[in-house]
């Protein structure tokens, strides 16, 4: 539902650059914080409070009569995700050298089976370790 979410939001984005070509403050203020608080609230809220109310036993229900087939298209799309992020995250960054650090954790969390947050930590000492030995190499 947050994806749903999300994707409406562009809507607003495109009426806010409307009202800015039309110096619309008011207008722009409420395409970026009214009308999204609005949508998010009617996206999100029905299915929370029909959870909330129901239980869990109804959720497990509406679980047990989605398709096999949607639920594979969910489990494919949740194995994407991180490659997707890591294609983003190398796009964004487009560093050449950088690459061999995206590559060795995609596979750290895909096939070694290490969680997320290991490898970041991994990482990140990693990164520190790297900097501590390149600033040492050039104050020598």
């Amino acid at each position: 539902m947050d994806q749903l979410r999300r994707s409406a939001n562009a809507i607003w984005v495109h009426m806010a650059d409307d009202y800015a070509d039309k110096a619309d403050t008011k207008g722009i203020m409420r395409a970026a914080f009214l009308y999204p608080s609005i949508a998010g609230f009617i996206i999100r809220f029905p299915i929370v409070f029909a959870i909330d109310y129901f239980g869990v036993t109804a959720v497990e229900k509406l679980i047990e009569i989605i398709p096999d087939w949607l639920m594979h298209s969910f489990e494919i799309m949740g194995g994407i995700l991180p490659a997707l992020g890591f294609a983003i995250t190398l796009t964004v960054i487009g560093k050449k050298n950088l690459i061999p650090f995206f590559i060795i954790g995609f596979f750290a969390v895909m096939y070694l089976g290490l969680g997320t947050m290991a490898v970041a930590i991994f990482a990140t000492c990693g990164a520190l370790l790297l900097n501590l030995f390149t600033l040492k190499e050039e104050a020598e």
